[in-house]
């Protein structure tokens, strides 16, 4: 894959503070594996080519993109999910079973052996449902029980929803860098860093 072809997985996940490692994971073909799971509502799997759209609904819109970065037109979003939530298995789908719908985008990765990061964005018809609760603690009961992950964890520069998710979601505050990354104005912010440790381990 060409450098070139990586510049909108390289510029999101910059957002969340882990561009050193963008080209750390996933190197090897072999690792790559197909993502399934099954809530009440919900269904999280691989991305999928068909899924351009729903995705620009996410990853298209400002107010959405408010802690991540500039909203994405619909070339950047198809790059974005052609390189990095298909080409590295960087992230998985988070879909509305009664539509069918993507709804959420997950990113998931294993960053170092056993530790995974976990991250999300879902639609902004859909919040305050419990959408990204019932998904995301899907992902980390599946990283525990099916992948034996040792760790999950999870930044952001959100203090309010984003660490009160994280928190509800069992993870707990491990660090705060101060003034540590830019908002979409230009601000510095301080960057919060959760996690959650496999209580099998």
């Amino acid at each position: 894959m060409k450098k070139n072809d990586d510049t909108a997985a390289i510029s999101l996940y910059e957002s969340i503070g882990f561009e050193d490692r963008l080209y750390d994971f996933v190197e090897d073909e072999d690792i790559k594996m197909a993502v399934y799971i099954e809530t009440e509502r919900m269904m999280i799997r691989s991305f999928t080519a068909d899924d351009a759209d729903d995705l620009y609904e996410i990853l298209g819109d400002d107010q959405t993109m408010t802690n991540c970065e500039p909203a994405y037109d619909f070339e950047k979003t198809e790059q974005f999910l052609s390189s990095f939530c298909i080409g590295r298995n960087g992230a998985v789908a988070a879909v509305h079973k009664d539509s069918g719908k993507v709804i959420g985008y997950i990113l998931f990765h294993e960053t170092d052996e056993c530790v995974y990061e976990i991250g999300w964005i879902f639609n902004r018809r859909f919040w305050r449902q419990g959408y990204a609760y019932e998904s995301c603690k899907a992902v980390i009961d599946y990283a525990f029980t099916e992948i034996k992950a040792h760790k999950v964890f999870a930044e952001t520069i959100d203090a309010v929803k984003s660490v009160g998710l994280m928190q509800k979601l069992g993870m707990l505050l491990e660090g705060i860098q101060r003034s540590h990354t830019k908002d979409t104005h230009g601000q510095w912010l301080d960057l919060y860093l959760c996690g959650l440790v496999n209580p099998k381990a």
